[in-house]
């Protein structure tokens, strides 16, 4: 019989493990590729494929399951199913259910062409719809997400971080990043309500470009939803205003162009909202945290994030005071 192929050394007896339990179910493996750290694409000797996925906890994949499931029923069908009929592998107190695999199309999902933006917003506002209809399903026990809470704690970490940053990055450039930060969350505290008052929704939270695959026959789907949550849809909204700024070179107009974000930008909470940089102290907190610092290769990306675009966010942040103050009186 052919060996199955995989190249991770160190996991054999997880791989073993999981083609044992695969086999006993029926599904026999030809190879193995890892796709992420906690997804694996599986290619069966029939000719299928499916993904394998690893939850942290039973609970998590429940969720997952039941809110796809969920999804489905209200009429959205862009996203994955997970298989009926096998219960999820177990192993190491982590749950490995089988999930659909959605052929891909060639032309890759990002956020660099305006239609492709375009096309994200409109399917992240089915989404929101979908979910309006499941949000009280009392079958799903969804988490509670709050963002200034979120960021709060990101600042905190950040600071902490900054005797070390500072060796590298100016002081003072430093200084104005804080500053701004502090600017966003007192005004995103002080108009909060703007934002709670807003449709309550299940939101994605994590809508960067490899979260939307553009399936084999042209449809654009939404993948991972291991950050779903209960909020204002506008999360969302601001979490993807955030991801497209770099392509659209941190332009206030170029927001407006898209029909899903027009009645954001007179929300003042999402005005605040967009100053946090958010990027540069997520991406600057995971380095110090994980000891990633020096040679890594995410290394340089982010300093040239805190310091070569410095100057047009800067630019960004003024024109989103400016309007505050004009909204504010």
């Amino acid at each position: 019989m052919k060996a199955v192929t995989y190249k991770y050394k160190g996991d054999s007896d997880f791989f073993d493990c999981l083609l044992s339990y695969l086999k006993s179910h029926h599904l026999n493996v030809k190879n193995i590729d890892r796709i992420h750290k906690q997804v694996l694409l599986l290619h069966l000797n029939s000719g299928q494929k499916l993904i394998v996925k690893n939850f942290s906890s039973l609970k998590k994949w429940l969720f997952q399951k039941k809110l796809t499931s969920l999804l489905k029923q209200s009429g959205f069908s862009s996203t994955y199913e997970f298989c009926d009929g096998i219960p999820p592998f177990e192993y190491d107190g982590s749950f490995y259910p089988l999930i659909e695999y959605i052929k891909p199309h060639p032309q890759k999902f990002n956020f660099h062409s305006y239609e492709n933006r375009k096309q994200g917003l409109r399917l992240l506002s089915k989404f929101h719809q979908a979910t309006k209809g499941i949000v009280h399903d009392p079958s799903l026990e969804v988490p509670i997400f709050n963002q200034l809470k979120k960021w709060e704690e990101r600042l905190l970490v950040f600071k902490s971080f900054v005797p070390q940053i500072s060796v590298i990055v100016s002081e003072d450039l430093l200084r104005e990043w804080i500053s701004w930060a502090s600017w966003s969350l007192n005004g995103m505290g002080k108009f909060e309500h703007l934002l709670q008052e807003k449709d309550i929704a299940i939101i994605h939270g994590d809508v960067a470009h490899h979260n939307f695959l553009r399936r084999n026959d042209g449809e654009l789907c939404l993948l991972d939803f291991d950050l779903a949550a209960l909020a204002p849809a506008a999360i969302d909204y601001l979490q993807y205003s955030n991801r497209i700024l770099p392509s659209i070179n941190y332009n206030l107009d170029g927001l407006r162009e898209y029909d899903e974000l027009k009645p954001f930008l007179k929300n003042l909470a999402f005005l605040y909202a967009l100053a946090f940089p958010t990027d540069i102290f997520r991406e600057w907190n995971r380095l110090f945290r994980e000891n990633r610092t020096g040679s890594h290769p995410n290394f340089h990306t982010v300093w040239k994030m805190t310091v070569e675009s410095f100057p047009e966010r800067m630019a960004f942040n003024r024109s989103l005071a400016w309007l505050v103050t004009k909204y504010t009186g």
